[in-house]
């Protein structure tokens, strides 16, 4: 049961509102293509997600960095070739993902939220990146709060925390959707914040998570609100 002082829904972006996964998996196609690689693209997806969520727990840098050194291992360790190239993968995904669009059902949904609740996103994201997102999206946000102002990545608290400190609110007054319960929902309901997971691929809740509800999508998300 959602609390009625909830003030603020906030969202994941990447995968909650923005189609990620098609968009991600393309740019591995691709590279798979480009560098020759015979490993298939969801082993190449699979060890590079590993890479990643292992860096950003490192000290912190841009995410552009991230991909860059991220894709860089891990186009190496599958063995591709031209490696003199492969520097430029990272700069490849990074200029793809805000071309990326959101799912069908985001804009409309996210408008009639806009409705009675302040919108907000928590990204693990550099800002001109998300800005550029944010206009795929076609609906203003009242704050949206990168790993780049908080100087750390989810699944730490500090983007929730900076989330806090930004909205000038209590935790319960704040409702987080989100996709991933190791980035988000975990996390968020660690800092206090109410959770609802968007279970678009009808998935279990793995063994040890929760949230406080669950919906298949933002309309569902809308629905459930009042909206």
């Amino acid at each position: 049961m959602i609390p009625e002082e909830v003030e603020w829904v906030t969202f994941d972006c990447y995968g909650t509102l923005i189609d990620w996964e098609s968009g991600i998996h393309q740019v591995f196609r691709e590279l798979r293509r480009h560098y020759r690689l015979d490993a298939e693209p969801d082993r190449v997806f699979e060890l590079w997600e590993s890479i990643q969520f292992r860096m950003i727990q490192e000290p912190y840098r841009t995410y552009r960095e991230i991909l860059r050194a991220s894709l860089l291992e891990t186009l190496r360790e599958v063995g591709g070739e031209d490696f003199h190239e492969m520097s430029e993968a990272g700069d490849l995904l990074a200029g793809r993902l805000p071309t990326w669009k959101p799912f069908r059902e985001v804009p409309e949904a996210l408008r009639r939220l806009k409705a009675r609740f302040l919108l907000g996103i928590i990204s693990n994201i550099d800002n001109d990146l998300i800005q550029k997102t944010v206009s795929q999206i076609g609906v203003s946000f009242d704050r949206v709060v990168t790993a780049e102002d908080a100087r750390a990545y989810k699944p730490s608290l500090a983007p929730f925390q900076k989330a806090l400190e930004r909205l000038s609110v209590s935790p319960r007054a704040v409702l987080h959707a989100a996709f991933g319960f190791r980035y988000d929902l975990n996390p968020a309901r660690s800092a206090g914040l109410q959770t609802v997971f968007v279970n678009r691929s009808s998935q279990k809740i793995p063994a040890g998570y929760s949230a406080d509800a669950e919906v298949a999508d933002l309309s569902e998300l809308a629905a459930l609100l009042g909206c």
